[in-house]
């Protein structure tokens, strides 16, 4: 008996220090004001390309009936990039971007927020979601015009060797000069890299730049390997006419 009542007497002593620090837990957690770091992200466009300029956008939200300011802090793969003040009264929807300069890949970016609220009170949430956005790469000046260069090259070689192996001499001198030719109007390309364009630089994302770009290499070709094609052109047709005369001959005898 005596040891059942000293059992309880314990129990009761545990039970009351328990109800007595409710109050002053209660009083150590903040409370969750309704306001928020938006969970959405969105972009200035998503037509962007490396070394644009985008600026990406987040929101603060303030339903709480209480006032408050902070730092909003932009991250790109886990790195900040930028960050900027903000403040955000009741009852408010608040805007927040930085600018950021992209680069071509695959990247996630994400808002974490820092506030000046008290100890007492505490935000929904103070990140936004991961959002990840694709940049694509840009064509250079100096890449369009390897690639014209390497395509008209190939196909005038080809010309030029089959033309080559007739054996005709008039064929060989004739095409020897339009080899000369076509070195040189290679060399001239070479050295005028930033006619059209500096050498590495970004043409931009419209049509209407890229189609530009093109434009003024075909105009190049066309000038500086017009008259080289059509020598090619005349050459073959004059082997072909003179290989037609001696199978006639032939015949004939």
């Amino acid at each position: 008996m005596r040891r059942y009542l000293v059992f309880s007497v314990l129990a009761a002593v545990v039970f009351l220090q328990g109800v007595l620090a409710l109050p002053a837990l209660a009083a150590d957690s903040p409370q969750e004001i309704n306001a928020r770091i938006l969970p959405t992200m969105w972009y200035s466009t998503l037509s962007v390309r490396d070394g644009d300029s985008l600026v990406v956008y987040g929101g603060v939200q303030n339903n709480s009936g209480t006032s408050f300011s902070g730092t909003a802090v932009f991250y790109v793969d886990g790195a900040e990039f930028g960050r900027v003040s903000y403040s955000s009264p009741s009852e408010s929807l608040r805007e927040i971007s930085v600018r950021w300069k992209a680069s071509a890949g695959i990247h996630s970016f994400q808002i974490k927020a820092v506030t000046g609220l008290s100890k007492d009170f505490r935000l929904i949430s103070y990140e936004s979601d991961v959002s990840r956005l694709t940049i694509d790469s840009s064509l250079t000046a100096a890449q369009i015009k390897d690639a014209a260069v390497g395509a008209v090259s190939s196909a005038v070689s080809k010309v030029v060797s089959s033309v080559l192996s007739s054996g005709s001499d008039i064929a060989s001198g004739a095409s020897a000069a339009a080899v000369d030719k076509l070195q040189s109007a290679k060399d001239s390309l070479v050295t005028r890299k930033g006619s059209v364009g500096p050498s590495g630089s970004v043409l931009g994302t419209t049509t209407s730049k890229v189609a530009a770009e093109g434009l003024g290499v075909l105009q190049f070709l066309l000038v500086h390997w017009g008259w080289t094609l059509i020598a090619l052109v005349a050459i073959v047709a004059l082997v072909w006419l003179r290989r037609r005369r001696s199978g006639s001959v032939g015949d004939f005898e």
